[in-house]
């Protein structure tokens, strides 16, 4: 990420363990530092959608407040894009967007299954297309 990402945004990495739980003692213990009153923030990214709720949940228990209704502007942002979950999320107006991730099991059993039947080395990188949940273009940009 750090290779890729624009040179003027500045990202703060919390850690968790992939799980809701995980993110949400994570994001409450941040926000109870100094510096998360003091810092502009643009958005709250995950790993996945369970993470990005329990992120979001952490905001949502900040006391009434100008800072709590800031932060709670910001757009949540997830990954898996799973129609149950993610995207669910989405509709309710919980997560701002997912990205919709196809499922990798499936497609490497059949890659599997061709390089034995071929004898064949398969590709050594393998891209798999996501997309955004809403699509990009129906996103609207922030208001500041």
């Amino acid at each position: 990420m750090q290779e890729t990402k624009p040179a003027n945004v500045e990202a703060r990495m919390l850690h968790g363990v992939w799980t809701e739980e995980s993110a949400y003692h994570a994001a409450r213990s941040w926000l109870q530092l100094s510096i998360a009153k003091e810092l502009a923030l643009g958005a709250v990214v995950a790993q996945n959608d369970a993470m990005a709720l329990g992120a979001h949940k952490a905001f949502e228990e900040l006391p009434a407040g100008a800072a709590r209704a800031r932060f709670l502007l910001l757009p949540f942002l997830g990954c898996d894009g799973h129609p149950g979950t993610g995207q669910a999320a989405v509709r309710k107006g919980l997560l701002t967007a997912t990205i919709v991730i196809p499922p990798t099991a499936g497609h490497a059993i059949e890659v599997l299954g061709s390089a034995l039947q071929t004898g064949k080395q398969p590709a050594e990188c393998i891209i798999r297309e996501a997309h955004s949940f809403p699509p990009l273009a129906s996103l609207q940009p922030l208001k500041n």
